[in-house]
């Protein structure tokens, strides 16, 4: 059995800013190239970020404050406001699962690969996903300043 990447305890509905990391399963570069310290999307990486736009759509309870798709994976600096949308299990009160982090992510996912493999059958996600909860604005704005930086990093 996997072991969960995410905080113990952790409510991933509340309100806070988080750094999410979602990789490709093979680390192929099927969203585009960097040339010049910039990305240069093709078609697919226009898709993956067509379809992160569309987020908060979805979810609107969810602001985009900084994202970038990379040849083979993209990050994203983002905000969660709280939903009161809650279900009492009768041992204690946990959030609506659409309201997680994790629903976010499987939905993006979920929409780029039925977008992606009629075009791409190869492509896949890895299982997991990568996120740092960001409690301060320093740390919000470190990590905005890592994701617009990361295409220009090595």
């Amino acid at each position: 059995m996997k072991r969960s990447l995410r905080k113990p305890g952790w409510d991933y509905a509340q309100t806070c800013h988080y750094l999410i990391t979602i990789c490709l399963a093979r680390r192929s570069e099927p969203f585009g190239i960097i040339r010049d310290g910039q990305m240069i999307l093709n078609d697919l990486g226009e898709v993956a970020l067509d379809r992160w736009l569309a987020t908060p759509q979805f979810f609107p309870h969810v602001s985009l404050l900084e994202h970038v798709i990379m040849p083979d994976h993209m990050h994203a600096v983002i905000k969660f406001h709280r939903v009161d949308n809650y279900v009492n299990s009768g041992s204690g009160t946990f959030s609506a699962q659409r309201n997680t982090l994790g629903a976010v992510i499987r939905s993006y996912k979920g929409t780029v690969t039925s977008r992606l493999q009629p075009s791409f059958p190869t492509f896949k996600w890895q299982d997991r996903y990568d996120d740092q909860i960001l409690l301060t604005s320093y740390a919000v704005d470190r990590a905005c300043a890592y994701v617009k930086a990361n295409p220009k990093t090595p």
